[in-house]
């Protein structure tokens, strides 16, 4: 036992860490492990030293916390018990000093190098490290008197490895860390906030697609906190059952990667609902950060149904799920260098890579400069995804399989186990056919493929898209023979039904069009759990690809048809049958509304077949509801008996919440698609809405399509009943204010405010003011509620756009509080975009009255533009904002026109991949050469010569053709008298440029105006050779283009001229 002095000593030394700001990095799992290195010098073994050290970790962590004095003190009264306390004791000073000393040393520094006894250290639990420290110090007795208070922990892995040395695609992988980790700091700054939030438990999502480098931020993540944090992923067979009771030892991050699947997706579900009812009963905080590629409801409904309800899983939500996008230029830039590429090799590869891959995914930056360093010419241009894997593939065979004696049984095995998820030896060789397919396995060559040991487990071939394409093409019609095809998809499908069933829905996202997927995608030969994980699989991909590729779509629902016929003892085929027929009526039923009625009425007759199963029913109404969007503004009879029938269900059925909630969800559709036609039926709809609304009041859903119904009442009719408008708005006001904890009736109540105000300022402005306020007065009431902002923004813009004229004091306070807003939150991007908007509409509306205003609004928009430059739209309201003012001043003000068409040239010329700026430039031009050219020939030919400029460089873009042409057309105009030479050359490129793209009509129409303006000034002049050619010129235009009016009314005024003898 230790005295009370010893506290005194340790807190000492924990303030003094904690004080000299060095509390992060402690909490690193790299610099943790250089302090056990330090104890185990003056004899602490290293197990122990684990343990010693991340006790300290924690205790400084929560030194600093408004909410860790429990964790403080737990953490202390347990690390003074640990084996060899006595000795850290004796030291801590020492450990104290060379901490302060080598964590100052070490910040900023490259992570060193990792392998799998360092990823087990991070994942293993306090419980597991403390037996083996009593293994290797004999101190069981010591040590069982804390492990007999531990629970068991779940299992964890962190996929980590020293890639240094290694060959093959292992220096792809995330686990390898290979590719340079850069430009995240804002994402793991998030993260930081999200491990260091108050409550007991968060869970939360990162989403993007493949290559973005989720599973890479999530094991930074991990390394930054695994020094005072137990951390790592979840295996895919993690079940809720693994947290059941369970009580965290020490503070956990918890990762699930591919958070979506049909079962991960429910047992995640079930994990946050359990951890999220017993959270109050944690003594160190417990994380759950979901990975996945997108934030679909698709599956976080099932995720949320899983967890009880949306409300109860939302709760312990940290935020928003948050988007990983891509890698800014530099990003990409220095992803490139880590491969060999030297700096300026990275500037030229740029463009090509943002060509092939504009999301800017540090995956593909590592292949394209891995390929390039790896000697492949740069001169060959990649163009698609598809094209610059292949060609990883083909050098990764060349430089290393090849040489090794990879032989074609080998790439079946790394195929097989890639569709597996990986493969066990022992469960393959005891299959018959998996015997044949090990006969000739070599663990060497195994793992010159796959970068992973292969003596005990076939790995897969990551990372997951380069798998993905390798067993496609390696799989494909021709590769092999079509049955070798099918016996690996089936033995797939026997050996890992779920791990095939994950293959399958990621390369349907990845590589969807490829030749060998169709037959891939299959149905399973047999199975009850193939075939329901395959039609699970197969749901999702009518819901990816049913709009692209109808056919492939009916063909697999056709076959989850055929299954749930042949298996009509298992429920689950006939539920995905229904979920299959629903996802083709909502994407097909616009398109083929008798094949849509096809598929609804299967769905109806299984509901009927089976009246025990509520899901079909629940899909019955889903399915209705469906068409009923899609059809109801076209056939509004038949849209009345779908819902009738949703009615019904809902009546026999009255147990079943959803139904109700598909009722109304009906019932808000036709009110938008039919109120307008039919306002009697609208509000009979409504009605029948607020009748269950107010019959369930528990029921939070029911609640929410009566403000949203009541909404599109607003929206369709109250323009023409003003007293019906309001008191629909009274109605969602007074839902709003009965449940406070429902955010989504006052967003509605908001949205709805707003929209009266569009509809109904001019004509009642005492009104609009008041809707307005209580606007304003639900953001101010509820900060954390960023949408209330942007509608009292959005309410502000509508007001200046309709009363600003007749009332400009109030227009400019109207301004004043979006400005307000957006200064009060500048993490919300869209208050800035409305700041802008709102500026713009003033200088529209006031320019002409008051141009020291306009400056000044104007000033505001290039301000907020300046401090934000990743905000485009913040450019483009400033080069609208600059093309009014130029509008209003130029003739009056040139030179504060040239400035402002300066400032639009610079942000033009800044942002060269920004179009709107570009086709801003020109048409800023054209309005300065149709105010001065008549005053300043010498600019105007400059302004021209601009745009000229600008058409050249961009090719793709027809609007700066345009511009080119009608600028040119003006300058005709106003010139041509004096320079008839400049105007013949004009006129030139006019005509050049309407040869050259034959297929845009503009450029020929506005040749013909020019043609006449240049007859015009050659009748003028007397040039009549001139006047000859542009009669002929007009002639032909008309005649070869009868369709466009332009040339054809151009002809008639010429036509007219010519007889009247005007020409002389």
């Amino acid at each position: 036992m230790v005295d009370g002095a010893s506290y005194d000593a340790l807190d000492k030394a924990v303030s003094d860490i904690a004080e000299d700001g060095l509390a992060k990095y402690l909490m690193d799992a790299d610099l943790s492990r250089a302090a056990v290195d330090y104890l185990h010098e003056f004899g602490i073994p290293k197990l122990a030293g684990k343990l010693l050290v991340r006790g300290i970790a924690q205790l400084v962590e929560w030194s600093a916390k408004s909410a860790g004095s429990k964790v403080y003190g737990i953490v202390k009264a347990r690390l003074r018990r640990l084996p060899y306390y006595d000795k850290l004791e004796k030291g801590i000073d020492r450990l104290t000093a060379y901490l302060k000393g080598e964590i100052k040393n070490a910040a900023g520094k490259t992570r060193p190098r990792h392998d799998q006894d360092f990823a087990k250290s991070l994942t293993e639990s306090f419980q597991d490290s403390l037996e083996g420290v009593a293994t290797v110090a004999d101190l069981q007795d010591v040590a069982t008197q804390l492990i007999d208070r531990l629970a068991p922990q779940p299992k964890l892995f962190l996929n980590l490895f020293d890639a240094e040395g290694e060959e093959g695609f292992n220096r792809f992988y995330y686990g390898s860390r290979k590719i340079a980790f850069v430009g995240r700091e804002d994402e793991m700054a998030r993260l930081d906030g999200f491990l260091d939030h108050d409550s007991p438990f968060r869970w939360w999502l990162i989403h993007g697609p493949a290559g973005f480098g989720k599973s890479r931020l999530a094991l930074e993540l991990c390394l930054r906190r695994g020094g005072s944090w137990r951390v790592g992923f979840l295996p895919y067979e993690h079940t809720a059952r693994d947290v059941d009771r369970w009580i965290p030892d020490e503070p956990i991050l918890l990762v699930a990667d591919y958070a979506s699947g049909q079962e991960r997706a429910k047992e995640l579900g079930r994990t946050i609902r359990d951890l999220s009812r017993r959270s109050g009963e944690f003594p160190f905080p417990v994380r759950l950060l979901l990975l996945e590629r997108d934030a679909g409801d698709w599956w976080l409904d099932r995720l949320r149904e899983s967890g009880g309800d949306r409300l109860e899983t939302d709760r312990n939500r940290h935020e928003e799920p948050m988007p990983l996008g891509g890698l800014s230029d530099g990003g990409l830039r220095r992803v490139m260098q880590a491969f060999g590429l030297a700096e300026a090799r990275t500037a030229d590869l740029l463009p090509e890579l943002r060509e092939m891959d504009p999301e800017g995914r540090p995956l593909f930056a590592a292949l394209m400069a891995d390929a390039v360093a790896g000697g492949r010419p740069q001169s060959q241009l990649w163009r698609a995804k598809e094209e610059l894997i292949g060609d990883v593939l083909d050098r990764e065979e060349e430089r290393f399989w090849k040489p090794a004696g990879i032989t074609n049984a080998d790439k079946n095995l790394l195929a097989l186990a890639t569709l597996c998820g990986g493969v066990g030896l022992t469960d393959l060789n005891d299959l018959p056919e998996g015997r044949g397919l090990l006969g000739g396995h070599n663990a060497s060559r195994y793992r010159v493929m796959s970068g992973r040991d292969a003596s005990e487990r076939l790995a897969p071939l990551e990372p997951d898209i380069l798998g993905e394409w390798f067993v496609l093409h390696h799989l494909q019609p021709g590769d092999v023979l079509d049955e070798r095809l099918e016996d690996m998809r089936n033995l797939a499908w026997r050996m890992a039904p779920y791990g095939m069933a994950v293959f399958l829905d990621r390369a349907s996202r990845d590589f969807p069009r490829h030749d060998a997927f169709q037959t891939i995608a299959t149905a399973p030969a047999e199975g009850n759990l193939a075939a329901v994980l395959w039609a699970l699989v197969a749901v999702n991909l009518i819901g990816r690809l049913a709009a692209s590729d109808p056919d492939a779509a009916v063909r697999w629902y056709g076959d989850i048809q055929t299954l749930a016929a042949n298996h009509p003892k298992e429920p689950a085929l006939r539920e995905q049958q229904a979920k299959a027929a629903n996802n083709l009526i909502a994407d097909l039923a616009a398109s083929d509304s008798d094949a849509a009625a096809r598929w609804y009425g299967e769905i109806q007759t299984l509901a009927a077949n089976h009246p025990k199963g509520p899901a079909l029913r629940e899909q019955q109404a889903k399915a209705a509801n469906n068409l009923i969007a899609d059809l109801a503004a076209s056939d509004s009879d038949a849209a009345a008996r779908w819902y009738g029938e949703i009615q019904t269900l809902a009546a026999k059925h009255p147990k079943e919440e959803v139904l109700r909630e598909q009722q109304t969800m009906a019932a808000t559709n036709l009110i938008y698609h039919l109120a307008a036609p039919d306002p009697v039926a609208a509000a009979r709809w409504y009605g029948e809405i607020q009748t269950l609304a107010a019959k369930h009041p528990k029921e939070e859903a029911l609640r929410e399509q009566q403000a949203n119904a009541a909404t599109n009442l607003i929206n369709r009719l109250a323009a023409s009943d003003l007293v019906a408008g309001a008191r629909w708005y009274g109605d969602i006001q007074t839902l709003a204010a009965k449940h406070p904890k429902e955010e989504a009736l006052r967003r509605l109540q908001a949205m709805a405010a707003s929209n009266l105000i569009n509809r109904l300022a001019a004509s009642d402005p005492v009104a609009a003011a008041r809707w307005y306020g209580d606007i304003q007065t639900l953001a101010a009431k509820h900060p954390k509620e960023e949408a209330l902002r942007e509608k009292q923004a959005n309410a502000a813009i509508s007001l200046i756009a309709d009363l600003a004229a007749s009332d400009p004091d109030a227009a400019g306070r109207w301004y004043g509080d979006i400005q307000t807003l957006a200064a009060k939150h500048p993490k919300e991007e869209v208050l800035r975009e409305k700041q802008a908007s709102a500026a713009f509409n003033l200088i529209s509306r006031f320019a002409a009255s008051d141009p020291d205003a306009a400056a000044r609004w104007y000033g505001d928009i290039q301000a907020l533009a300046a401090k934000h430059p990743e905000e485009e739209a913040l450019r483009e309201k400033q080069a609208n904002a600059a093309i009014n003012l130029i509008g209003h001043f130029a003739a009056s003000d040139p030179v504060a026109a040239a400035r402002w068409y300066g400032d639009i040239q610079t942000l033009a010329a800044k942002h060269p991949k920004e179009k709107t700026l570009r086709e801003s430039q020109a048409k800023a031009a054209n309005n300065l050469i149709a105010d001065l050219a008549a005053s300043d020939s010498d600019a105007a030919a400059r302004w021209y010569g601009e745009i000229q400029t600008l058409a050249a460089k961009h090719p793709k873009e027809e609007v700066l053709r345009k511009s080119q042409a009608k600028a040119a057309t003006n300058l005709i105009a106003d010139l041509a008298v004096s320079d008839p030479d400049a105007a013949a050359r004009w006129y030139g490129d006019i005509q050049t440029l309407a040869a050259n793209h034959p297929k845009e009509e503009a450029l020929r129409e506005t040749q013909a105006m020019a043609a006449f303006n240049l007859f015009l000034a050659c009748a003028e002049s007397g040039d009549k050779a001139g006047e000859k050619q542009m009669v002929e010129d007009i002639r032909r235009l008309a005649t070869e283009n009868p369709g466009l009016s332009v040339c054809q009314e151009v002809a008639g005024r010429l036509s007219s001229i010519l007889k009247s003898g005007e020409e002389k």
